[in-house]
Order: structure tokens, then sequence, then C-alpha cells
């Protein structure tokens, strides 16, 4: 059986050698993420198992524009970064086999769906993570007097940031909108449903 991917492993699937660089002017890290299942409401069989996924993101920036991005299988994606918090939201495109009939779509031609995939991930600093004995929390402390601080560009050239945490959610939609549900129908299991994961990624 053929399994559904989210969009950050399909993207990694699809990347080729020789990808330009990421836009930006500051490299700020490139982690390897394990991705856990953490609820959601979306019953699809092409679903992955209990186990996760792993994928990787490579985040960078124009430091002085303040200009971020997220980039996963050589296509980046605009991203917002608050000194801590980094986040992305992007869409694909998906065909799930228990969508095929929903109205509005030929008969035997399965319908289309938008996912909009959300990455909120916690840039961790190596002050920070050394604070909460080498973990990774989504609010580390900081505290400059003590020397923990923020991640941020080092005297050195790199950028510090050692592991990163947070959540990866998927919202799926029917396109075009469907603006009648029937009770029981599919395009009840098809449009809205959602996914969460849990991540936890270490700097390559």
């Amino acid at each position: 059986m053929r399994r559904w991917l989210p969009a950050v492993v399909l993207l990694g699937a699809l990347s080729c050698p020789g990808n330009p660089p990421p836009p930006g002017d500051e490299q700020m890290g490139t982690f390897e993420f394990h991705a856990t299942p953490n609820g959601g409401s979306c019953q699809f069989s092409e679903l992955p198992g209990d186990g996760g996924f792993n994928f990787t993101a490579l985040f960078s920036r124009f430091r002085d524009a303040g200009l971020y991005f997220v980039t996963i299988g050589g296509v980046p994606h605009e991203a917002t970064f608050d000194g801590q918090v980094v986040m992305a939201s992007y869409r694909a495109q998906r065909v799930f086999r228990q969508c095929g009939g929903c109205s509005g779509f030929d008969a035997g031609i399965p319908a289309a769906v938008t996912m909009t995939e959300t990455l909120r991930v916690t840039l961790v600093s190596r002050s920070q993570s050394d604070a909460v004995g080498g973990g990774c929390v989504v609010n580390p402390p900081v505290d400059p007097d003590a020397g923990i601080i923020l991640p941020d560009s080092t005297p050195e050239g790199t950028f510090d940031a050692v592991r990163a945490c947070g959540t990866l959610t998927e919202g799926v939609k029917i396109m075009p909108p469907v603006t009648t549900v029937v009770p029981g129908s599919c395009e009840l299991q098809c449009d809205g449903c959602t996914l969460e994961y849990s991540i936890f990624g270490e700097r390559r």
C-alpha cells in the first residue's frame, strides 16, 4: 500500500542534487527532525504509522532585512522569527482514496485537497540547552546575567542554535471549498480535518 506523506517528506523526496543554496546571507542551521504523531482528526488510510517520520529543514535569513526562510527539499518557504521561535506555513496538493467521491468532482476522479502545513519550532541556543540539561524545550530559560542567551549570530560567524523542537500541523481542505456538508458524506471526512505532530531536531 502506498502511504501518504506530509509535505515536508514529499518535498524532500523530490529534491535533486545541486539545489541552489537557501536564500539569505546567514544560515541559522540545518536540523534533522523526527516527527511523532500527537493527535488530530484525519482518518485517511494513507497516513504514516505511529512511528512517525523523519525530515530535514534548513533555517536561514537576511539578517539586516529581517527576512527569514525554512528550506525543505531545496524549496524555501517564507518564515517569521521572534528571536526564539521560527514559524512557517505553506501548501501542497494531495489525493486521498476516501475523498474520491466528493460532490463537485467527476465520478472516478479523486477529489483534490489542499494540505496547509504549519511548522512552529523553538531554536535552542547552547547555553539554553545546557541550562535544561541538554534537552529541548519550547520555552527555554533566558537569563543574560547567568550567561543563558537567545540563539543568535556568534563572533565566530556561526549561528548559536544546537536543537529545535515544536510542532508540525496539517490542515486538510477540499478545493474548491465545499458549501454544504451532508452528515456521513466524504466531505465531512475530507474537509477540515487536522493532524498534529511533535517534532524534535538535532543540528547536523
